[in-house]
């Protein structure tokens, strides 16, 4: 029966993972790992992958605080204070190589949350896919395994659309560059177009 129930839990994660890594809005892909988190801490723990439960629990926590700080300082405190977590987390739920990899994953995922570009944080949480997959290979966690293979997919195709867009912005700001400089040789030739006022009694001392 809790086999029955864990892998519900897994499969519901599966689906909340191949929605989230399809948001473009930062604060709506934050939120979407926080409910993928809650349904993969479940699995887990369901199947007694206490490192991998902690891990999820921890990750989601983090993301939610992540939602309403944005650009604040505070921000990157979060991060930074959750970094050392990592192999606290490691040791206190020690399982053996699975606990490294999911504490690895829970280190990679804290600095993808702390970038606030969009092409460096999908390729931190693409390295963190990676850690997860060697974590739950190691549990033998079918259900979590899909999850990461259709989040690796879409996570890639969603970089490779946001490294698409980069050469277009920097076409348009060496336009707008173009645009400054062009207005700025104008403006110094009107200047020097016009003739220097000769001096008069007045400018003598």
């Amino acid at each position: 029966m809790s086999t029955t129930i864990s892998s519900a839990f897994g499969y519901a994660g599966v689906v909340a993972n191949l929605i989230w890594p399809t948001l473009t809005r930062r604060s709506h892909l934050l939120m979407g790992q926080v409910i993928a988190c809650g349904l993969m801490l479940t699995h887990f723990a369901l199947l007694n992958a206490h490192s991998g439960a902690w891990i999820m629990g921890t990750a989601g926590l983090q993301a939610l605080l992540a939602i309403p700080l944005g650009q604040s300082p505070r921000f990157k405190i979060l991060y930074l204070l959750s970094l050392p977590l990592t192999p606290l987390i490691c040791a206190l739920t020690w399982q053996g190589p699975q606990s490294i990899f999911s504490s690895l994953a829970l280190a990679l995922v804290c600095v993808a949350n702390f970038q606030l570009s969009p092409l460096r944080q999908r390729l931190w949480l693409i390295t963190a896919i990676f850690a997860l997959i060697t974590h739950n290979l190691l549990i033998a966690s079918t259900a979590a395994l899909v999850s990461n293979t259709f989040a690796l997919g879409i996570s890639t195709w969603m970089l490779s659309k946001i490294w698409r867009s980069q050469p277009e912005k920097i076409k348009v700001s060496a336009a707008v560059r173009q645009a400054k400089h062009a207005s700025q040789d104008k403006l110094n030739a009107a200047l020097d177009a016009v003739p220097a006022r000769a001096p008069n009694a007045h400018d003598v001392i």
